[in-house]
């Protein structure tokens, strides 16, 4: 075969992407085995307590709200339940609210007028900076209270979450934040929300629990988690520079000496994304803030001494965590292009086989254990059925599959753009009020249908050579997710884009 300049680039592209494939996967089956250890010993651990003639310090609950709707009724019903010595407890409402809210709001305030905690309303924070802005504001109206806790409006935070989380900081001088476990109020509500479930759990269970057992950096997850006001306020605050500002906060505080707690056995319900329109919003989001961290802090993280190699290695796969969905489209592009040009046939002629098996092996390898590692965390989640487990992880496969195109969209966004527009998790209620795009809708359905359709014709080739067998599960799950994602769209077209909108 005479040399293609074209096609050498696309075989080292795949080459290349899959050998990039192998770290993320192994990572998770490390984690998972480290975590079994850190999981025996903290899930039926107690909370430390006060120490003797020291009073309970004062406290603020910080409510970030925008548009909310009638949620908001069950954050605050929540919120007023929660245990604390009387006058110590501030519940602050950050309301920027633009719909009937802030109306639920006020009713709310009418009929509880004899709460055992202070009530402070603050309404139009005049920021532009969403959520991190409003947050960092309420701090300034905040006097003499050492900690906050943060709960967006779809938590459900439990009466002694407050009296089992604040001792943890008297434990533990240089406590910077105590994040607690994350539960589901909807997780059999569909087929979506079993399979986000499962990518949660897994979260929880096996990576902070694993990253915990090694010491490593942490993430306060954003809602049910506490913080030391002193340290926001000494690591320069809330910041909007990126679109995942708790993991900003985050890797602030650890980079300056200080530390994240995760307490698996205090647990807050949270409502999951129950519509593809929500999730991929939220995803994109997501995707976009890993991303922007990655470039904040890499050059940090790997020029700082006190952190052992291992800490370094665990951060970097942490940050660039969803680029996994990234390099699996690059890897799948480039091996569609070598199938349908024939020069996959190449890899398996002498002198490159039999060593082009190498990588193939070694992915299915790494699938295997990542395999194993979700179907740990969903086991810890509260899965008591193998079957159902099963069920779950490949639920949770197929969603990831359908995600390829715009995770890949959303790491080149977070690397490139950094006057970034901020799109909160809409609810139920506001998708369906808000205006559809159809437009929008095709924007983000032609490339998934095309790339689709290629998918299901390239099928029939791999059948047809048997050392292609093994890449046939893997373009099914994709194929099904990405069509199952095009038809819901379909149905339910996306909303137009609002830049103003906070989370």
């Amino acid at each position: 075969m005479a040399f293609d300049p074209v096609i050498a680039f696309f075989i080292a592209l795949n080459i290349i992407s899959t050998l990039f494939l192998l770290p993320l996967p192994t990572n998770y089956f490390i984690l998972m085995v480290y975590s079994k250890r850190e999981y025996k010993k903290t899930i039926t651990s107690k909370s430390p307590k006060i120490p003797n003639n020291v009073e309970w310090p004062k406290v603020a609950i910080q409510l970030p709200i925008y548009n909310e709707g009638k949620l908001v009724l069950q954050l605050l019903n929540a919120v007023a339940q929660v245990k604390y010595p009387h006058g110590r407890c501030t519940i602050q409402i950050l309301d920027d609210s633009t719909d009937e809210t802030t109306h639920y709001i006020d009713l709310w305030l009418k009929e509880h007028t004899t709460l055992s905690h202070t009530v402070q309303l603050v309404r139009n924070t005049k920021n532009q900076h969403f959520k991190a802005g409003a947050l960092q504001y309420g701090l300034t109206l905040l006097k003499d209270v050492e900690y906050v806790a943060v709960f967006d409006a779809d938590f459900i935070p439990p009466p002694d979450f407050l009296q089992k989380l604040i001792p943890y900081f008297f434990a533990h001088p240089k406590l910077a934040a105590v994040q607690a476990m994350w539960k589901h109020k909807n997780r059999d509500k569909n087929l979506l929300t079993r399979g986000i479930a499962t990518g949660i759990d897994t979260h929880f269970y096996i990576e902070k629990m694993g990253r915990q057992a090694l010491h490593a950096f942490l993430q306060f997850n954003g809602s049910g988690g506490i913080w030391a006001r002193r340290i926001i306020e000494q690591i320069g605050g809330w910041k909007p520079r990126t679109l995942a500002e708790d993991l900003d906060l985050s890797y602030r505080a650890q980079l300056a000496g200080y530390q994240i707690l995760f307490v698996p056995h205090v647990k807050v319900m949270q409502t999951i994304p129950d519509t593809f329109s929500s999730f991929l919003i939220q995803q994109y989001r997501w995707a976009q803030g890993y991303a922007q961290n990655l470039i904040i802090f890499f050059k940090e993280i790997w020029g700082t001494k006190r952190l052992s190699v291992t800490q370094k290695l665990q951060s970097t796969l942490h940050l660039s965590s969803y680029f996994l969905s990234a390099v699996v489209f690059i890897n799948i592009v480039s091996l569609l292009v070598l199938v349908w040009t024939n020069t996959i046939n190449v890899f398996y002629q002498p002198p490159l086989y039999p060593w082009t098996l190498i990588p193939s092996i070694l992915v299915s390898i790494a699938s295997v254990l990542a395999f194993l590692a979700y179907f740990s965390g969903v086991m810890r989640g509260g899965r008591k059925s193998f079957i159902t487990a099963l069920i779950d992880v490949a639920l949770f496969s197929i969603i990831s599959g359908s995600m390829l195109i715009p995770t890949f969209i959303s790491c080149l966004a977070g690397i490139v753009k950094r006057n970034h527009p901020f799109e909160r998790t809409p609810k139920d209620h506001e998708i369906l009020k808000r205006n559809k795009s159809w437009m929008r809708t095709f924007l983000w359905t032609f490339p998934d249908l095309t790339f689709v359709t290629i998918l299901f014709l390239t099928i029939p080739l791999l059948i047809k050579n048997s050392l292609l067998w093994g890449f046939i599960p893997l373009f099914i799950v994709i194929a099904l997710g990405t069509l199952i994602r095009i038809v819901t769209h379909i149905r339910r077209p996306l909303p137009k884009k609002r830049t103003k909108m906070r989370s």
